[in-house]
């Protein structure tokens, strides 16, 4: 990057030496304000401006203005040109400022409807509206202009409807514009009143707001117009304020800038903002405008800290911040900024290059001529500058590169721009001091700056120039943020060690800005960083001891009301409510102050946390202890329950016999004493808990005398059960035996049976005395249950051997309905073993001896797998001989498929014999054997599959209906058949037949 500087920086080495030497705007400022603005004016008239002769180096002394100067010097009073401040006040609205010519070639201009003014002579107005829109919603904005015939602007301003903005958003710009022209407003608020929004008129400048007069009012209220000039309220509406009470106002004075805004709760309202030179519009004549009033005077800076404006050092604003074109401040004139005398060429245009005289017809050279000069000798001695600047300072070439990336390549400026620079230079240093003007404007047209050319090859210079001023906007960006912030950290932090640091770092870092010192700049900012970002690790800490606090506080309320909900007070060795109370104190006094006041409160935090930690250990026990204790009443009221039961208990009839008669009377006592204990609040029952103990160590003794007694009843009646258990068994015993079996008992069960009904006897005798007073009868109740269990078997024996008679019986009439011939010699044989067996047990007396049990097993297996059987067996004996001979000869057939597929095959022999012995060529008859032997076997087939297989006869005709369907197709086969002939088919059937298959 240096290198290139150099570079670029040596092509100028022989243009320097022609370059004039510039003059300050400093000396021109020391000369009286009237004859300043005569000079201007006179100036104008040519074609130039003050400013023109400033930025070319003319100082007041040059004689090539001592003529004029010697005019102006004589004038008594301000002349009747723009004022003193006209030249040097930078009012402006969007880029348009007071005292600037209009272009009316260009289509920005187009864009307004323009006409004569109304109200003032020798002006024209101009206005636009269109619609904008905004995250918060849509508006209407309107701009309106007041300029002279030659486009010398008097007047702009612009209007939002409605605005969406708030009282912060609003201060925020006044600070902003306060800023920008060096000097808090005079401020007008909105008068106060029902239902008026907030708001409030900022004035800076020589403009003075005069209020109108009652007439006037009351002809806006009535909404008629009326000519007093322009005019300003607080709302944007003059009728709404005439009929409201609200002021209106119109201009007086010198130049300034007026901010008027009202705004709602929701944040909407109306915004106005506007340049104005009502002196400048005074000139003509019109009574309408007030005469100009004299400027304020300057605020001290102790007025002006009062006042809320900046206060720190080189806030002033110089005539370059104030506007005046081509005014050199810091490093913006030789970076950001075209020479003034180039721009001057660019508004007289190429036309005011040579005048011609219209007597002579002579030309000569015109003030644009001059003008384009300037601009050759200001553009070499700029780059100049730019580039020695630059060469020394590559931090700001850094800072550029960020700003303007595409004059930079690899941290370089791009090899095109080098190029384009470099042959402008040539060319520019080749113009000889004769070269006519018009070849001057147009090497500068192509290749240094827009003119206004269609030829234009390449504006390096111009690029630069715009890289420049987007570095310059960056850095007033960047200081427009961090100012708010830096503001808003002041506000906030306490005065800690080294806020002082922070404040010098942030005026030394907007001091460089405002004097546009880009190497100081880059400098303090850094510096200002790093203390910015210690202001904001402070203030974390501050909004972090805050949340605690406030935390805190919400803790200690909570505690506080939980305490008095609770009453822990009553459970806690402690005052809790002093505890609370004095913590609730500290913290509220810290929490009251705000974080600039109190500081950092790290040591006050730990000591409050641990003291809160305490409080809240306390809080806990107390509430433990008050858990515990609502346990004790809880506790109380099931001893209650129990010393009431306990005497119920006591007075029950079967348990008089086992325990005290006081027992109940005194389980009573005990019981309206718990009862008693149960009703006092809990506090109370905490501080007596002592006279709980021997209350409670009483009922302990009572109860356990209780089930003591309990115990030995139960077991009473748990016996008495088993006696009662033992009688119904052994009356359903007796009954049973006596009845249907007393002549098959033995003598051993005689005996059993009579030893049964003397214990029952005793037993019975028992129901008439108390179970706690009966003797011990577990003796007899013992004997009975053994008794009991012999007999029981005993009488199982007779069950036994009863179900089997039946059994038997039954199978036998099953057979005897069949027919007992259907039944095979060993099936009978079996049957009357079974038969005899079964009447030698019925005979046998019981209980029976080991050998007759086993046999009653033996004969129950035998009959289950007679019963099984016999149903196979008497099917098979129901069939004719042939089919049972078949049957015994081939088992396998009572398969229901094979049985099935077999006499299939037989109905298509049949049918097919049937065709063999029907056919003449065969001899009437020849198959009339074989035809038989066929239907016989078929028969045999139909009865098995009917009688053993048990299908129904349905099915059976269900086959013949099949094969008589298919009876014509078997004949016409054997018949054509080409392969076998039929005799041959019929010999091969008589075969199959022969070979008695499966027979």
């Amino acid at each position: 990057m240096a290198q290139d500087a150099r570079a670029v920086f040596d092509l100028f080495g022989g243009m320097m030496q022609s370059a004039i030497a510039q003059a300050t705007m400093a000396e021109w400022r020391k000369i009286p304000a009237a004859e300043g603005a005569c000079i201007d004016q006179a100036l104008r008239a040519r074609g130039t401006s003050l400013q023109v002769l400033a930025q070319r180096g003319v100082q007041p002394s040059d004689v090539q203005i001592a003529e004029l100067r010697s005019a102006c010097r004589g004038q008594p009073t301000q002349p009747a040109g723009l004022p003193a401040s006209a030249w040097a006040v930078p009012y402006s609205v969007d880029g348009l400022a007071l005292g600037s010519r209009v272009r009316f070639e260009t289509a920005a201009y187009r864009e307004y409807q323009c006409g004569p003014s109304e109200q003032f002579d020798g002006f024209v107005w101009c206005q636009r509206s269109r619609v904008e829109r905004e995250p918060r919603g849509q508006f209407t904005s309107s701009y309106s202009i007041l300029h002279a015939a030659d486009g010398a602007v008097a007047y702009v301003n612009r209007a939002l409807t409605p605005a969406f903005f708030d009282g912060r958003e609003a201060q925020d710009e006044v600070d902003r514009l306060s800023r920008k022209y060096g000097a808090p407003p005079r401020v007008l608020p909105m008068p106060a009143g029902l239902g008026r929004p907030a708001g409030f008129i900022a004035v800076w400048g020589n403009v003075a707001l005069n209020p109108l007069d009652d007439g006037n009012i009351k002809e806006l209220a009535a909404g008629r117009s009326i000519r007093a000039g322009l005019l300003i309220d607080h709302i944007g509406s003059y009728q709404r304020s005439a009929q409201t009470g609200l002021p209106v106002y119109r201009f007086g004075g010198g130049p300034g800038y007026v901010w008027s805004g009202s705004w709602d709760e929701r944040g909407r309202g109306s915004l106005r903002f506007l340049a104005i030179d009502p002196s400048a519009i005074a000139r003509t004549g019109d009574s309408s405008v007030a005469a100009p009033a004299a400027p304020p005077p300057i605020p001290t800076e102790r007025e002006r800290i009062e006042a809320g404006g900046p206060s720190r050092p080189g806030m002033t604003p110089s005539l370059d911040a104030l506007g005046a074109p081509g005014a050199g401040r810091g490093d913006r004139s030789r970076l950001g900024r075209i020479p003034e005398s180039c721009e001057v060429a660019r508004r007289l245009g190429q036309g005011q290059l040579a005048l011609v005289d219209p007597l002579s017809n002579r030309r000569s050279p015109g003030p644009a001529c001059q003008a384009i000069l300037s601009c050759k000798t200001d553009l070499a001695r700029q780059t100049r500058d730019v580039f020695l600047f630059l060469r020394d300072n590559p931090d700001v070439t850094l800072a550029l590169r960020s700003a303007a990336p595409g004059l930079f390549q690899n941290g370089s400026f791009t090899s095109q721009f080098v190029r384009d620079l470099e042959g402008a230079a040539r060319r520019l240093d080749s113009i000889t001091p004769s070269a006519p003007c018009t070849y001057v404007w147009g090497q500068i047209d192509m290749h240094w700056i827009d003119l206004g050319g269609k030829n234009a090859v390449a504006h390096s210079f111009q690029d630069l120039m715009e890289g420049g001023q987007a570095l310059f906007s960056k850095v007033r960006s960047e200081l427009d943020a961090a100012e708010a912030e830096y503001r808003a950290l002041l506000g906030f932090n306490d005065r800690y060690a080294g806020v002082e640091k922070f404040e010098r770092a942030y005026q030394s870092y907007a001091e460089a800005v405002q004097v546009d010192d880009i190497v100081a700049t880059l400098r303090q900012r850094s510096g200002f960083l790093a203390e910015l970002e210690i202001a904001r690790g402070r203030k974390q800490m501050l909004s972090e001891q805050s949340a605690k606090l406030s935390g805190l506080t919400t803790s200690l309320s909570d505690m506080s009301q939980a305490c008095g909900r609770e009453s822990l007070a009553h459970f806690s060795n402690q005052d809790l409510s002093a505890m609370v109370s004095a913590l609730q104190a500290e913290s509220k006094k810290l929490a009251d102050a705000s974080p600039a006041q109190r500081g950092d409160l790290s040591s006050q935090m730990e000591i409050l946390a641990a003291r809160h930690r305490d409080l809240e250990s306390a809080v806990r026990a107390a509430r433990s202890e008050k858990a515990r204790i609502e346990d004790v009443r809880m506790m109380l009221s099931k001893r209650e329950s129990l010393a009431r039961q306990l005497a119920d208990s006591a007075s029950h009839e079967d348990l008089t016999g086992g325990l005290d008669p006081q027992l109940a009377r005194s389980a009573n006592d005990l019981a309206e004493q718990l009862r008693q204990f149960r009703s006092l609040d809990l506090g109370t029952i905490r501080k007596r808990q002592g006279d709980l103990i021997p209350t409670l160590e009483q009922l302990v003794a009572l109860e356990k005398r209780f089930l003591s007694a309990r115990s030995r009843y139960d077991e009473a009646k748990a016996l008495d059960e088993r006696r009662r258990a033992a009688l119904s068994t052994a009356d359903l015993m007796l009954d049973q035996l006596s009845k249907n079996a007393s002549s098959r008992l033995s003598t051993e069960a005689g005996s059993q049976l009579a030893n049964l009904r003397a214990r029952r006897a005793l037993l019975v005798q028992l129901d008439s005395t108390k179970l706690l007073e009966r003797p011990d009868y577990g003796a007899d109740l013992a004997a009975v249950e053994d008794v009991l269990a012999r007999l029981d078997r005993t009488r199982d024996e007779i069950d036994d051997i009863n179900r089997l008679a039946a059994d038997l019986k039954a199978l036998k009439v099953k057979i005897d309905g069949r027919g007992r011939k259907s039944l095979d010699a060993a099936t009978a044989s079996d049957l009357a073993e079974i038969e005899k067996s079964t009447a030698s047990l019925v005979s046998a007396k019981v209980p029976l001896t080991s050998d007759a049990r086993e046999t009653i097993v033996q004969v129950r297996s035998r009959l289950e797998r007679l019963a099984s059987s016999v149903d196979a067996v008497m099917d098979v004996g129901a069939l004719a001989p042939d089919s049972r001979m078949f049957l015994t000869a081939h088992p396998e057939y009572r398969e229901r498929s094979r049985t099935e597929g077999l006499l299939l095959a037989f109905y298509s022999a049949e049918v097919a014999l049937e065709f063999c012995n029907n056919q003449s060529w065969l001899g009437f008859g020849p198959y009339r054997q074989p035809l038989a032997e066929a239907r016989r076997r078929t028969k045999i087939l139909e009865e098995i599959f009917v009688q053993i297989l048990h299908e129904p006869a349905s099915e059976i005709d269900r086959f013949k209906v099949a094969m008589k369907s298919a009876k014509e197709q078997i004949h016409h086969q054997m018949k054509w058949d080409r392969v076998t002939p039929p005799e041959k088919a019929c010999d091969e059937l008589v075969m199959m037949l022969q070979l008695n298959q499966p027979w």
